[in-house]
């Protein structure tokens, strides 16, 4: 039994999957890691509501060839607010529901905010859904593209 290289043991399909919409990171590790993340999962697009400089090696080099695949835009809030329907705020909220306890629609835009301030207000306030990773342990915060990865796995798991 020998390590199979990833290009060949997973096919190459049409599948396409989420949006994820990035409001206001600052971490080039983090930005590099959602676009990777963005895509292994087949999304759609990434939209920034605020400019990201990505002539930075560091994104680069995390996000590898992920870049090429992925429409990234630019967008306001206001934007944001017309182009899309199923706005899903990753966020410990006082109205958000247990992320394995939620069924998402297979259209969906996932939300993740600034590294210590979160999703802003604005933003929270036009989504349809909250949702939080329950945190069983001592510690209970998750680094931004760890708390997506597990959202984009679970919205596969149940739309594949």
């Amino acid at each position: 039994m020998g390590i199979i290289k990833a290009n060949n043991f997973f096919k190459q399909n049409d599948f396409f999957g989420p949006n994820i919409i990035i409001d206001g990171l600052t971490s080039p590790d983090n930005i590099g890691s959602i676009l990777r993340l963005a895509g292994n999962i087949g999304c759609k697009r990434v939209i920034l509501t605020e400019t990201i400089d990505f002539t930075q090696n560091k994104i680069k080099k995390i996000a590898r060839n992920s870049i090429q695949y992925i429409a990234i835009e630019h967008m306001t809030y206001k934007e944001i607010q017309e182009n899309f329907n199923n706005l899903v705020a990753i966020e410990t909220t006082s109205e958000a529901n247990n992320i394995y306890e939620t069924n998402f629609l297979k259209d969906i835009t996932f939300i993740v905010g600034n590294e210590k301030r979160g999703i802003s207000n604005e933003l929270l306030k036009i989504t349809n859904q909250q949702v939080f990773i329950p945190m069983p342990g001592h510690v209970k915060s998750l680094n931004v593209s760890h708390a997506l990865s597990i959202a984009l796995f679970e919205w596969y798991r149940q739309n594949s």
